[in-house]
């Protein structure tokens, strides 16, 4: 994205830059401190000519590539948008067919930079027009890119593969091999979709990053291979940002003499980077009317005839990906780099500027998966409609894609400007059709398996449905009216209260059920919760239950008061606490009987806010001052920053709140930026997890600033640390591509920290920034120092960005977090614990009588998890997308409640690949590690 117009003299010179629809100000212009490095370039452009260009001459081609960058949104509302990017077909259609004489070494070509908005153009198209627009395909003059849009590390396995669900569809419509992505203006991508995009047949990736508030990956424009989780590698074009071929030629001004100069000054700067190639990869959309969103530009067309039929080297071609893709075929492939690692993207931490619906879009992705599990395997007894199962579901993933995809406001932020207003809510509305729709899918699913008719005379058990990958034991709310004879229809069921784990009722439990199964569980067998052994609170050694603890505070301490401490302790921790306070001194792991914090006085998941100083610098130029000149050849425009860190200012109120099955450690505070913050340590009999709830009220402010709640962790100096990423556990540093993003993460599941044999783990279901080490935003590191007792941070809210991202979000926000140490890091079952945490237990009331467990699916390895069940498309296959954790390779078996009677290996788009076997309703395969895996199976009629 792109909101700052460069401003050009006649001389080439940049003066400053220019607002969209505003004016040229003394406040705008570039100082002169900011430009020593377009000097740098201009004289090593005139050493160039002093010695007879001979780098000038070795570049044979420039080839550029014509499109339109697609934002959901940014310069226009979305609706405006879409319209907009359907007209573009159409003017692409008429410029390509208004220059079909051209010489084909000036023939423009277009290429679809993501598939969404053509299969929007197809919906309204006449046949005239698809007829043509196949035509051109078949020339090759035009080319589509293999994802819907241009994603983020919102996205897990499952969204992440649906960005393909609408190639496979293109293909066959058309009769064509799509073998090219395109991801443009974002910093990164989740690793897997190497391995995605391979199976897809997928052989060259055309990444073009935006560096604000940003960094490309080592230097570029280059060609490398790169190496996914399983060890397979894909052809990367790390080019240029998109519209260099017009910032670096000035091709607006349409003069062939300001695009020799705008070449000899871009040649200096590739020969500064020792750029080995006799080619240049360039991209041009309509600037600088329109960087993003823009339309075909056929002015730049014929400067480019111009420049060619002039005889002007280099020469300028026109290409599609897939010509691309065939002038990189023809380079050394000893000469191109394997890089391996996650491409970590830096912009993602935006999500926190929308807190509230990143969390409602991450809450509908979990109820999906419960939905589609249950569904694909029980519509074969219900007689349900699979396809309007499956039209609901795709609803709901094309929801979640939007939300995901990398577009949340307009280029202009402020708060005053309605257009950022619409497109804010516009965008955040998908994450609440999203969640709405998951949860209408999921409570038809549970009715059905409940058995349940449409009106009851009364409850007679609760349906219990785990659709994790673990046996559970779980404690129940079972509210009191649940017991009494009365009428219960449909619609009380479907109520969101009903289904919530945080339904007001009595605690009964514990509850034991299989993995990935369901059973109904008669209301009498649901007793009240006995306490467990496992759990206490003292003062001091003293039992304390007689005592109140709801005591208010005003923050003084009288003289010669006694200290007292608290102590809640399980088989797993020993929480000790200032009794009066509530302010946590000491957590301390019981099974390895080792401290878990590392000073007392910074006590555990604390509040911080970060700003800039406002005495230095209070304004988002205190860490980023964009200069576009800067940015043309990726000089960064971050800042070093001086931050302002603030805690709480004092205890409202502190209360232990004793339960049979968990002891919780409750505290109100009063802190900067927010009102009524609350965090709930919740310690549990039956768990290694701590709980902890955060909520508090977010205040008006459009000043930048960052909340992040701490905890120090007692860990040696040389610490290491591991997140997932769309499933993929992925170690920091080691495990990422040169030159992303260290500083921060957007985790799938968790962030673990640890030593050889110890360490601790942080799983994220609603808030998935995080950082490790300490407060990192900022100017990018190459490495993490890994310095004695790090800090590990939960990074849910922020408003940094100046623009894309809201300035504010007023209101209440709640996100819970789980904690957990452990041993030695073990990449399978810290997944498996996220699977336990991403998916609960959930239950409904049920009309039947108990029943007996039913067990939809089972894998025969604690290794593999299952993170999608689905059937695909109108079809009655279902589709099974698994990921092998371990770092070897598995044999495996899997089954359902049904026996299996043909499967084989698929991809995101549901291609039919090699055939597994499959053996008395069984299917055996080899998993590789780290690879997400899509398996196809049928089921007996």
């Amino acid at each position: 994205m792109l909101y700052d117009y460069p401003f050009h003299d006649g001389l080439g010179r940049c003066n400053g830059h220019l607002r969209s629809g505003g004016s040229l100000s003394g406040s705008d212009v570039f100082s002169d401190a900011e430009v020593p490095v377009r000097r740098a370039f201009i004289f090593r452009f005139e050493r160039i000519n002093l010695h007879e260009d001979i780098f000038l001459s070795r570049i044979k081609e420039i080839l550029v590539l014509h499109h339109s960058h697609l934002d959901l949104g940014y310069t226009h509302s979305q609706p405006v948008m879409k319209a907009l990017q359907i007209e573009y077909i159409d003017q692409a259609l008429d410029l390509l067919d208004d220059t079909a004489d051209r010489l084909e070494i000036s023939r423009p070509k277009w290429t679809c930079e993501v598939s969404q908005p053509v299969l929007w153009w197809l919906e309204q198209a006449p046949p005239e027009r698809i007829d043509q627009f196949e035509e051109f395909l078949e020339q090759g003059r035009l080319a589509i890119s293999g994802l819907a849009y241009n994603g983020t590390p919102l996205s897990d396995a499952v969204s992440l593969a649906h960005l393909f669900s609408g190639k496979r569809y293109l293909e066959e419509r058309f009769g064509i091999k799509i073998s090219t992505v395109n991801i443009h203006d974002v910093n990164g991508i989740p690793w897997p979709i190497v391995d995605l995009m391979l199976d897809e047949g997928i052989e060259l990736l055309t990444m073009a990053v935006n560096t604000h508030y940003g960094r490309q990956i080592d230097e570029r424009p280059g060609v490398f291979r790169w190496e996914g989780p399983s060890g397979r590698s894909i052809l990367v074009m790390n080019g240029a940002h998109y519209t260099m071929f017009d910032q670096n030629l000035y091709s607006w001004e349409g003069s062939l003499e300001r695009m020799h100069i705008g070449w000899e000054e871009y040649a200096a700067f590739l020969e500064e980077r020792k750029y080995p190639y006799d080619f240049c990869y360039l991209t041009t959309t309509h600037a600088p009317q329109m960087w993003d969103n823009a339309p075909p530009n056929l002015l730049v067309a014929d400067l480019i005839q111009k420049w060619n039929e002039a005889g002007n080297s280099p020469l300028i071609k026109y290409v599609t990906p897939v010509d691309l893709l065939e002038r990189i075929r023809q380079l050394n492939p000893a000469a191109i780099d394997l890089k391996s690692g996650d491409w970590t993207d830096y912009w993602i931490f935006g999500s926190g500027a929308a807190a509230h619906e990143t969390k409602v879009s991450r809450e509908a992705r979990r109820l999906l998966f419960a939905a589609d599990l249950a569904g694909a395997l029980n519509s074969r007894s219900d007689g349900s409609n699979q396809i309007e199962k499956n039209r609901r579901s795709r609803l709901v993933l094309d929801q979640i894609a939007l939300y995901e995809e990398h577009t949340w406001g307009s280029y202009d932020t402020d708060i005053a400007n309605d257009q950022h207003a619409a497109q804010e809510r516009i965008k955040t509305s998908s994450a609440y059709i999203a969640r709405e729709n998951a949860f209408l899918r999921l409570a038809e699913e549970l009715d059905t398996l409940a058995g349940n008719q449409k009106s009851a005379d009364r409850i007679k058990s609760l349906l219990i449905f785990n659709p994790s990958a673990s046996h559970r034991e779980v404690y129940l709310s079972v509210p009191p009216q649940w017991r009494t004879a009365g009428r219960f229809i449909r619609a009380n069921r479907f109520q969101n209260e009903n289904l919530s784990a945080d339904r007001v009722g009595e605690i009964c439990g514990p509850v034991s059920i299989g993995a990935y199964g369901y059973q109904n569980i008669g209301l009498e067998k649901l007793k009240p919760v006995i306490k467990s052994g496992e759990l206490s609170y003292t003062v001091d050694g003293k039992d304390e239950s007689r005592i109140s603890l709801n005591i208010d505070f005003s923050n003084v301490l009288l003289e010669g008061q006694p200290e007292t401490t608290g102590c809640i302790r399980s088989k797993w921790y020993e929480l000790i606490f200032d009794s009066e306070s509530g302010h946590i001194l000491s957590l301390k792991d019981r099974i390895r009987d080792r401290e878990i914090l590392s000073d007392e006085t910074a006590g555990f998941f604390e509040f911080i806010r970060e700003r800039p100083d406002s005495l230095i610098d209070g304004s988002r130029n205190s860490f980023f001052k964009r200069n576009l000149e800067k940015e043309k050849h990726d000089v960064s425009n971050w800042q070093k920053w001086q931050a302002v860190y603030e805690r709480a200012h004092r205890v409202v109120f502190f209360s232990v709140e004793e339960y049979p099955h968990e002891i919780v450690h409750s505290t109100v505070y009063e802190a900067p930026g927010v009102r009524s913050l609350s965090r709930r340590i919740t310690i549990r009999g039956n768990s290694a997890l701590i709980g902890v709830e955060v909520n508090f009220i977010k205040e008006v402010d459009d000043k930048p600033e960052g909340l992040y709640f701490h905890i120090p962790l007692s860990l040696r100096k040389g610490w290491k640390a591991h997140f997932d990423t769309a499933a993929v556990p992925t170690e920091l540093d080691a495990e990422q591509l040169p030159g992303s993003c260290r500083g921060w993460q957007c985790v799938d599941n968790y962030l673990s920290m640890h030593e050889e044999d110890f360490g601790a783990a942080l799983f994220c279901p609603d808030a998935p920034m995080v950082m490790a080490g300490g407060f990192h935003f900022g100017p990018p590191l190459t490495q993490i120092p890994r310095e004695v007792d790090p800090g590990m941070l939960a990074w849910p809210l922020n408003n940094y960005w100046d623009t894309n991202f809201g300035r504010i979000q007023p209101g209440f926000k709640r996100f819970k977090y789980e904690f957990l140490t452990h041993g030695r890091y073990n990449s399978a079952e810290l997944a498996r614990t996220a699977d336990k945490v991403r998916n609960p237990v959930v239950s409904t009331p049920s009309s039947s009588e108990s029943s007996a467990f039913k067990q939809l699916i089972h894998c025969d390895s604690e290794a593999v998890s299952i993170l999608g069940v689905r059937s695909f498309q109108d079809d009655e296959s279902i589709h099974i997308t698994v990921i092998n954790n371990s770092r070897n390779e598995l044999n495996v078996s899997l089954n359902t409640m049904y026996e299996i009677s043909k499967a084989w290996l698929s991809s995101a788009s549901g291609y039919f690949g090699d055939s597994l076997n499959v053996s008395e309703g069984i299917v055996y395969m080899k998993l590789a590690s780290r690879r997400i895996t899509f398996i196809g199976i049928l089921l007996p009629e």
